[in-house]
């Protein structure tokens, strides 16, 4: 595997913009890579999945290009008092990569994952494009970050309360009643994380409202031990 590590200007953001991404040894003109966005947490940044985790080394032989961006502590939301972090992830950011990498641009092999404000942001940008990923996985999600107001700057990313663009439970059933193929989903959270009632709610709704779900509750705490034994997991299942 190849690993780029550096940095893009961001019109949207108005700074640069630190990204990392696993490129495959294996990868030709004639098999393009299927793509994963791959989402850190709040205390983190784009190094992280690299540094504390074997993601890289889980990639090795797979036709599979890994990009790990930066929200920085946006809960990867176009803030209400801030700046607009989701668009520039799913919008300027995309364009960058497929612009500089040679990657596939089918709904079938476009992924979207991430842990605990990651987990939240890349179920987001699976259910905001359903017609744009196929599969998202989210580890140790923080699905209802009104519940968690305590850890992080609330009122500066949604206000007063979290709109229904950024609910992910509303999400879920805006784009069950779209009609689009829906994202299928990984879901995984430990037995003693404090975001474990966030995930018992989401697995259900997602369940009753018809999605193609996998729910996996296992020994684990809100730890890089837990989430490494995850996206190990998530890799295996996004590629089979």
């Amino acid at each position: 595997m190849a690993l780029f590590s550096g940095s893009h200007a961001s019109v949207i953001l108005g700074m640069s913009m630190g990204v990392n991404v696993i490129y495959p040894d294996v990868a030709n003109k004639n098999s393009p890579p299927a793509v994963l966005y791959l989402l850190h947490g709040l205390s983190d940044d784009h190094t992280m999945w690299i540094r504390r985790s074997n993601v890289e080394r889980y990639c090795d032989g797979k036709n599979l290009c890994v990009v790990v961006p930066s929200g920085h502590r946006s809960f990867y939301t176009d803030m209400k008092y801030g700046l607009k972090y989701f668009t520039y992830l799913c919008e300027e950011l995309p364009r960058f990569i497929e612009n500089s990498f040679n990657i596939s641009d089918l709904r079938e092999k476009t992924f979207a994952a991430g842990l605990s404000m990651g987990g939240y942001g890349a179920v987001k940008m699976g259910l905001t494009y359903p017609e744009r990923f196929s599969k998202i996985a989210a580890f140790s999600g923080c699905f209802e970050p009104d519940k968690h107001k305590d850890i992080f700057e609330f009122s500066n990313v949604y206000g007063d309360s979290v709109a229904a663009d950024d609910d992910v439970f509303i999400l879920l059933e805006k784009a069950a009643k779209s009609g689009a193929f829906l994202p299928k989903i990984y879901q995984l959270c430990g037995n003693s994380d404090f975001v474990l009632p966030d995930n018992i709610r989401f697995a259900e709704s997602a369940k009753i409202l018809g999605y193609d779900i996998v729910y996996e509750q296992s020994p684990g705490n809100h730890e890089w031990d837990f989430w490494d034994r995850s996206v190990k997991k998530a890799l295996a299942w996004m590629l089979d």
